[in-house]
């Protein structure tokens, strides 16, 4: 399994101090069935960029929503390539190179661990 760190120095609010920490592990097919099980495409969105914590309407990512059979719920997935995949809702598909990439978030005392998942693109099964 592939392991990069990396640390970023980034508040998507604005300049509140708060700090990321996060890393990025490469997961192949095996790994996701046995996380996620099945996964469902209900759809997706259009992710813009943000300068000075306004949104631009520069779009920067596609956000899929699948469900999970394994999770129970649905998972959000950050993919890079802005086509939106011609594929109909209640499908199910696979990711394509896809990594997980936790990151924590520092608010003075508090912390708070948020689950990322990016993948290349999605294929039907």
């Amino acid at each position: 399994m592939y392991l990069k760190t990396r640390v970023k120095n980034y508040c998507p609010i604005g300049k509140t101090g708060r700090t990321e920490k996060s890393m990025d592990i490469k997961m192949n097919k095996q790994q996701v069935e046995e996380q996620f099980g099945e996964l469902i495409y209900i759809g997706s969105e259009i992710m813009f960029e943000y300068e000075d914590g306004k949104r631009t309407d520069k779009p920067k990512a596609l956000k899929l929503f699948l469900a999970s059979s394994k999770l129970g719920k649905s998972l959000d997935v950050i993919m890079n390539d802005l086509s939106v995949p011609d594929i109909q809702n209640f499908a199910k598909v696979e990711l394509n190179n896809p990594i997980y990439s936790p990151y924590a978030t520092l608010n003075g005392k508090y912390a708070k661990l948020v689950d990322k998942f990016v993948c290349t693109g999605i294929t039907l099964c």
